[in-house]
């Protein structure tokens, strides 16, 4: 079953499948005999798939990637604050990330879902004001520490909060 969200900057398609988590990989495989799991295509600044995200509903704070090629949601959002001069929501899952990309959400918002990608997060949210949570902006921190390029990390108040509970 696929959902289509118009959220503030494009739809996006959420859709439930049933597949394998490899958490200590951090991949997932689709597979009949899985888990049920939300997931979320990971779009290019053309709008073109190139990875996905799946997470359970139980445990949202837990995601894998199909391909472990993404290393946000929302990577033209990131580009926009940037051109536009105006503040990234950063959240923390996915699923929040999803949540807020629904009418009435903020805009613009990306999610890191690739931690282990420093270089390229630095690189990306170097030139943009970041409104996020404190364990995010902590982990922004270190990401910080372990490169020589500065970004800013400014926590002005939680983004991690929904605007309004899905229905």
């Amino acid at each position: 079953m696929s959902k289509l969200i118009h959220g503030p900057a494009y739809p996006l398609v959420l859709r439930q499948e049933r597949v394998i988590l490899n958490h200590n990989l951090g991949e997932f495989l689709p597979h009949d005999a899985g888990e049920e799991t939300n997931i979320v295509e990971v779009l290019d600044r053309q709008g073109v798939a190139y990875d996905a995200i799946a997470w359970r509903d139980t445990d949202p704070n837990v995601w894998a990637s199909r391909t472990r090629c993404a290393t946000f949601l929302g990577e033209a959002e990131i580009e926009r604050a940037a051109v536009l001069e105006v503040p990234l929501f950063l959240f923390r899952t996915p699923a929040r990330w999803v949540l807020n990309h629904q009418p009435g959400g903020r805009w613009p918002a990306a999610c890191v879902v690739g931690w282990d990608e420093p270089d390229q997060i630095a690189l990306a949210l170097n030139k943009v004001r970041i409104v996020t949570s404190p364990p995010i902006a902590e982990k922004l921190e270190d990401v910080k520490r372990k490169l020589t390029p500065e970004f800013r990390v400014r926590v002005i108040h939680p983004a991690d909060k929904p605007v309004k509970e899905a229905a």
